[in-house]
This record gives C-alpha cells, sequence and structure tokens, in this order.
C-alpha cells in the first residue's frame, strides 16, 4: 500500500474511536502521536471534544497538542516520573499529576465552556 504508516494506523482503529465517541466511552491512547501525523491527532481529539460525555485520556511527547484554542486547561494534566536512586531496583514511585491551572485565576472563559 501507499499509505503511510501513520494513515495505515489511523484506518485500524478510526472505527474504535468512532465507538467510543457515539456511545460515550473512554479511549486510553499511551502516546497519541505515534506515527500518526498531528492533523490526524487534533482531528481525533477535535472528534471527543465535540461529544456528549466520551473520554480520550492520552499520554504525548508533542507540546505543540497542548494548544489552548483546542483543549481548555482544565483538560491538560502533567505527570512527573520519580525513578529510585538506586537504578539496580527498577522500581518506579508513584507520579504526581498536575493539574494546568485554572483559566480563570488568569481571567480565560474557556474552562466554562462545555
Amino acid at each position: 500500500t501507499e499509505e503511510s504508516s501513520g494513515t495505515q494506523a489511523f484506518f485500524a482503529f478510526i472505527l474504535t474511536i468512532l465507538d467510543v465517541v457515539k456511545n460515550n466511552k473512554v479511549l486510553l491512547i499511551d502516546e497519541i502521536e505515534m506515527s500518526l501525523h498531528t492533523k490526524i491527532v487534533e482531528y481525533i481529539i477535535e472528534l471527543f471534544n465535540a461529544s456528549k460525555s466520551s473520554q480520550l485520556i492520552f499520554s504525548t511527547h508533542n507540546t505543540n497538542l497542548l494548544d489552548l484554542n483546542k483543549m481548555r486547561k482544565d483538560q491538560i494534566y502533567f505527570a512527573k516520573p520519580y525513578l529510585t536512586q538506586r537504578i539496580r531496583c527498577h522500581r518506579k514511585k508513584r507520579s504526581p499529576c498536575y493539574l494546568l491551572r485554572a483559566a480563570s485565576e488568569y481571567g480565560d472563559d474557556r474552562n466554562n465552556e462545555k
């Protein structure tokens, strides 16, 4: 096939995504940007933002996806991994999550949407 690996990946799970959105389910995706073009990832995020109560929970290394014109501040969390000081132990401590500050603190009304 002449399609890119990202396009093939999108076609492989678009029916799952549509089912989740239509039936108000939750979808977890680790590193959502892997093999997918940024525009496709943005489209997937838009699908979930337009839905009534489906949820998309994803991890990413792409900071361009943290666009406040596309996502509200209350939708963005940061996780900080902690490794034990003894590397040979290979155990991780819990990773606390940090919510991006409430937009209302800065006069942004996007938190009141949806």
